[in-house]
């Protein structure tokens, strides 16, 4: 029939952060150079105003409240994590081909940095994951499968989990020894 779940508040939430920290990541691949917070908080604005129309909204959620929280959080990533990262490969889309199998396995990296080396995933949540569950998350285990078949040039010493919205903001880590073992 075509129907599609319309997206609720929280993926709209996180799509649309996503969205203004890919557009400077990926300026920033060119000129080197962070954009002024200005331009990255219009182009978030711009993409959580198309996309709100689109969202089943409960009672209780405030649309301009949350958009609030997250220009906020954004301020916060652009000027305190954004300026430590120079981007490699921005929401670049991966194939892993399996041999004797007809499957493939497709991904979406959100962020490589160059000079670490390490797969940058950027997720909205109140709270930071554990350790415990970035070591169980099937999506991180797979970024480093695909990884260390030599298939991909990213990610040389593993995955760092960048939380946003936390209360205490930490990064978890998933490493190829935790894979390994």
């Amino acid at each position: 029939l075509g129907l599609r779940t319309p997206p609720r508040s929280y993926q709209v939430f996180g799509t649309s952060l996503h969205s203004g920290i890919a557009h400077n990541y990926r300026r920033k691949m060119e000129s080197q150079q962070d954009l002024p917070l200005g331009e990255v908080k219009e182009f978030f604005a711009a993409d959580w105003d198309f996309q709100k129309g689109q969202v089943l909204w409960e009672p209780d959620e405030n649309p301009g409240k949350m958009k609030d929280e997250a220009i906020a959080l954004l301020e916060i990533y652009q000027t305190q994590i954004a300026p430590k990262i120079q981007p490699a490969l921005v929401e670049d889309l991966f194939e892993l081909k399996f041999e004797n199998t007809e499957y493939t396995f497709r991904g979406i990296i959100d962020l490589v940095d160059k000079q670490s080396g390490l797969i940058i995933d950027h997720k909205t949540s109140s709270k930071s994951p554990s350790p415990l569950n970035v070591h169980k998350d099937i999506q991180l285990t797979a970024w480093l499968v695909a990884e260390t078949s030599n298939q991909q040039g990213w990610g040389h010493d593993g995955i760092v989990v960048t939380p946003m919205g936390a209360t205490q903001p930490q990064i978890a880590a998933l490493t190829r020894k935790d894979i390994d073992g």
